[in-house]
Parts: structure tokens; sequence; C-alpha cells
């Protein structure tokens, strides 16, 4: 399912193309979402983002190793665009990231404080990311 018919799931419009009278397009606004998706790769360790969790879900990419195309399952988020102020969606397949969303029972619409804290030795001498992952709390 694409990223425009989960947001159609979850409440924006959709119209009859076929067999409907269309409004007039010229009469409809923007929202401030982008349904286009950026994978996150975090470069430094201490790099942060404020984002809404939205799902676990599998992507396409190209593995880096074998060249070939692979399933991926990732993180996704919705982040806000400092430049423009609207919102944008943002994954990441890092699978401790995405193991401890799921084994922290992390729910759509937590906001979330995700910081990448460098690369960790594991204990078959090969390295993983690490992360640190904050609940957000807003102030009444």
């Amino acid at each position: 399912m694409t990223g425009l018919q989960k947001a159609v799931e979850n409440g924006i419009q959709a119209f009859d193309i076929v067999n409907g009278e269309l409004p007039d397009l010229d009469q409809a606004e923007e929202l401030n979402v982008d349904l286009m998706d950026d994978y996150w790769s975090p470069e430094e360790p201490g790099e942060s983002k404020k984002v809404f969790f939205q799902k676990i879900d599998t992507r396409r990419v190209l593995d880096q190793q074998t060249g070939e195309v692979i399933d991926l399952e990732c993180a996704f988020f919705m982040e806000k665009d400092p430049k423009t102020g609207n919102y944008r969606t943002i994954s990441n397949g890092s699978k401790r990231l995405v193991g401890a969303l799921q084994a922290n029972g992390v729910t759509k619409g937590m906001p979330l404080m995700i910081t990448y804290k460098g690369k960790k030795k594991t204990q078959g001498g090969n390295s993983c990311d690490n992360w640190s992952i904050r609940p957000l709390v807003f102030k009444q």
C-alpha cells in the first residue's frame, strides 16, 4: 500500500475519478504534510530528531553489500521541516532502532527524541548503530 493510500485511509479526501463528479481543484487547500519519505542516515554521533512515530513497515532498498534490491523493515516517522514548517516522513532501517521501538510498545503518534549515538561493537566483532529513544511530553 502506498503512502497516499494510507493517507486516504486516515481521512484525507479521495474522489471517484472514473464515475464521479470531481470538485474544482482550484478551490482545494494544500495540507502541510509531504507524503514522500526520505531515508535518514545519520552521519555523526549526537545527531538527533524530534519526531512523531508513524509505523514499522517494509520498504525496498538497495543492499549495499550485494547490490540487490531487498525488503527492509524500517521505522517511519513524521518530522517538522525547520525551513518550511511542513511535516515530512522519514524512515530508518537500523535493526536496533526498529527492535527497540517494537520491544517498548511505541505507538502511532507518540512524540520521540531519537538520537544517533554512533557505532557499537557487538560480541561477534561486528559493529551496529547505537541509539537513544526518549519519549517527549507536552506540558499543559
